[in-house]
């Protein structure tokens, strides 16, 4: 029988799935197989397997009724949808995706981790039909979300209504559809690479949402679209007591300073993006607080960014394992990207003078071998070290493009001792 029923085409498979108890039973996990949303054979979705859902065509879109309907329905890992580039076709995606979390009981976890993918390289997003969508993401119970888009959407910065934490807390048990917040997400994890949250009517909820996450520990905003004003307006009323991973691209150093003060349980850091608003004829620490982030293991930046961050750090502060420089973007085009000389040996110095133990890990990208054969670079450095600061790290790691490794394995081999590996 089910030889017979595989040769079918799979939109007449709906009839058969609902003919009797028998057939949905038999036929459900060769369903979902063939449409797409699940990856698992069939008998392991049989013995509990915990699927990985794949949302992309129209089909396994539509299959998520299905799936809820059948005997196989289980909490699963990972949810990972994939927008239609159409934009008719990715509205009745997000309508069909709307109906299955309003299908779920709120009050357990279905969907551990969602993805989001936007492929609205030809046309953007409707704004109110993704806010209905995710008005319900709530009843998914997931615990980590990440959503991605290309398209730029201008901010709704304007109707952002900006709380004080004390008073988003007096009245977060209060959250209802005026508020655009049907099931609060409870987040561990968001990771947004998208301005759209900060579009339309949609900014409101992605604030919301945000002053939510009392139990987050991971955070990484970038390509908002938020400016470095805006951000410092929303920062101080965002807290995160748990917070552990931390990136927020285009904030300012001193918003980010204020916003560190309040959460030293940050362990790592991407200073990715960071824009050095302060006054460049005054040191950056007579602005900036010592920032005492006694947790802080890693740290991930451009020249720059990183300098400016080590003079604000607290020279107290042993706990740093892991730094790795990437380089500096002198123009708004990503391919372009320079090596800052000065900037990074006023990093490596700064990060000598710090009071950590052994690095476990120093990583410095090169983009050209020119730049990391300049001897200014290594002459320098040593100038800077001479007084008996030097860099401990168990390995360097020196990222750089060059035709072949005889190119530089004597410049590698003559400067390790740079760094007491």
């Amino acid at each position: 029988m089910m030889k017979t029923f595989t040769l079918l085409p799979i939109d007449e498979w709906e009839p058969l799935l609902y003919a009797c108890r028998t057939f949905n039973d038999r036929l459900s996990a060769a369903y979902l197989l063939r449409s797409g949303l699940i990856s698992a054979t069939p008998r392991s979705l049989d013995s509990g397997h915990r699927a990985t859902l794949h949302l992309s065509s129209m089909q396994s879109f539509d299959a998520l009724r299905h799936w809820r309907r059948s005997g196989l329905f289980m909490t699963v890992e990972t949810a990972i949808v994939t927008f239609s580039s159409d934009s008719e076709e990715r509205d009745s995606q997000l309508e069909m995706l709307e109906r299955f979390f309003l299908s779920l009981p709120p009050g357990t976890s279905h969907i551990r981790s969602i993805h989001l993918d936007f492929s609205d390289f030809k046309t953007p997003v409707t704004i109110s039909a993704l806010e209905r969508t995710l008005r319900y993401i709530g009843r998914t119970g997931c615990s980590s979300l990440f959503m991605h888009s290309i398209e730029d959407y201008p901010s709704n910065f304007d109707g952002i209504e900006i709380e004080s934490q004390r008073n988003f807390e007096a009245d977060a048990g209060a959250h209802g559809d005026g508020d655009g917040i049907a099931y609060p997400l409870l987040l561990k994890v968001l990771d947004v690479e998208s301005s759209v949250l900060c579009a339309g009517t949609l900014s409101q909820w992605f604030f919301r949402t945000l002053r939510a996450c009392s139990q987050l520990e991971t955070l990484h905003l970038s390509g908002t679209g938020l400016s470095v004003y805006q951000w410092s307006r929303v920062l101080p009323s965002l807290h995160f007591p748990r917070l552990r991973k931390l990136h927020i691209e285009h904030v300012g150093i001193r918003a980010l300073a204020r916003f560190l003060i309040r959460h030293q349980s940050v362990e790592e850091i991407d200073l990715s993006g960071l824009v050095l608003d302060v006054r460049s004829w005054l040191p950056i620490n007579s602005e900036i607080d010592p920032l005492p982030l006694y947790r802080l293991k890693k740290i991930i930046g451009e020249g720059r960014s990183l300098s400016a961050f080590f003079s604000c750090l607290s020279p107290e502060c042993d706990t740093l394992r892991e730094v790795s420089f990437q380089g500096d973007q002198l123009t708004d085009e990503p391919e372009v990207v320079s090596f800052d000389t000065f900037a990074h040996l006023d990093a490596l110095y700064k990060l000598a003078g710090l009071r950590s133990s052994k690095l476990r890990l120093l990583s410095i990208f090169f983009p050209s071998f020119s730049e990391f054969s300049n001897p200014s670079f290594f002459e320098r450095h040593e100038e800077n070290i001479a007084t008996g600061d030097r860099i401990s790290a168990r390995t360097v790691d020196i990222h750089l493009r060059c035709n072949s490794i005889a190119d530089c394995e004597d410049l590698l081999v003559s400067q390790a001792p740079s760094f007491l590996c």
